[in-house]
């Protein structure tokens, strides 16, 4: 579906003032380059090509088109990797797509906060990896850690499977640089927490662009845990998966991250990355525990004893890192294999 139709003087005079700001080569008016940007990950739902799509690479720059826009009257949105499944990067009717994929540079790492900050465009696990040498990791993991970024997390508040005990974005969010809708740059909180005032920073976080767009983030880092187990419990039906859920949690254990994986999943999973699911189970789950060794080779226990009491057929815990990491992979991997389902 095309744009919202801006009128000929009108698109002339964007595309001449946003190339100004950017440089010509930070502007996308074609419509076979802008198609690409009518959807996000949900591609077979509410498709709108944006009139004009514009790659700052610096927040001077997205304050300077906002204003742009807003001088004309134009509509604008922000736009981060388009890996989000709820529609929050793509347009309504058109307007201006602000996309921030060039602004992805780490401003600051500080170990001894354990504090980064970096711009929005920034990769989600690109920040894990360039932490790791130093013990910690950035808890937030959606499952599209790989391609999604941090700034789009920040809009819409991602999760992930390790948010059961870490939390989502908002938990670890200290602070941002935001554009407000007038073109106002702010900074909302930083590295020092419980800042006095209004909690304006958390409003901000998962207002999916609404409010302002989000162009540096002040993130908290965590230490890397001493040990972590993987298990993959294999149930005959949902429900005997779900009151494993259920036992698991009553016995006041809380896993880093538990998923679940019902049978249709399992077998486009498995035809898409052979992550090693078995293909006759009702329902999986993917429990992970982290913590120190000791406690959490107690909760192992404590898992495998409420699997067993709900009738798991089968209970495999993942030997090495590469054991771990497949066992994860079909996870991660689950809304991009819901095409092979028929």
């Amino acid at each position: 579906m095309n744009g919202g139709g801006l009128a000929p003087e009108t698109r002339t005079h964007l595309i001449r003032g946003c190339e100004r700001i950017v440089g010509p080569e930070g502007v996308i008016s074609a419509p076979d380059e802008r198609r690409v940007y009518e959807c996000d990950a949900l591609t077979f739902y509410h498709r709108v090509m944006p009139d004009l799509v514009v790659l700052p690479t610096s927040t001077q720059h997205v304050a300077d088109v906002v204003r742009l826009c807003r001088e004309a009257g134009v509509p604008f949105l922000p736009r981060g990797a388009g890996t989000g499944l709820s529609g929050g990067a793509t347009p309504d009717a058109g307007g201006v797509m602000i996309v921030l994929t060039r602004m992805n540079r780490i401003l600051d790492i500080d170990v001894a906060s354990r504090t980064a900050t970096v711009e929005a465009g920034f990769i989600n696990l690109w920040l894990t990896n360039a932490v790791k040498r130093h013990g910690l990791f950035y808890a937030p993991d959606p499952a599209s850690q790989q391609a999604c970024s941090i700034g789009g997390n920040v809009a819409e508040n991602a999760g992930g499977p390790h948010c059961l005990k870490y939390g989502v974005t908002t938990n670890h969010v200290l602070g941002a640089k935001v554009v407000l809708p007038d073109g106002e740059v702010l900074q909302l909180g930083g590295k020092i927490q419980d800042r006095p005032g209004y909690d304006l920073l958390g409003v901000f976080v998962g207002s999916e662009g609404t409010l302002g767009i989000c162009t540096e983030v002040t993130v908290r880092l965590m230490p890397q845990p001493e040990a972590v187990k993987t298990l993959l419990a294999v149930f005959r039906t949902i429900e005997e998966a779900s009151n494993a859920v259920s036992g698991i949690i009553a016995r006041g254990i809380i896993p880093v991250a538990m998923e679940m994986l019902d049978r249709e999943i399992i077998k486009a999973v498995e035809a898409n990355v052979q992550a090693g699911y078995p293909l006759d189970a009702g329902a999986v789950l993917l429990i992970e525990l982290d913590g120190p060794r000791a406690e959490i080779e107690a909760e192992a226990v404590g898992v495998e004893a409420t699997c067993r009491e709900y009738r798991c057929l089968e209970l495999r815990v993942a030997k090495t890192e590469e054991e771990r990491a497949l066992l994860w992979k079909g996870r991660k991997e689950a809304a991009g294999s819901v095409g092979r389902i028929t």
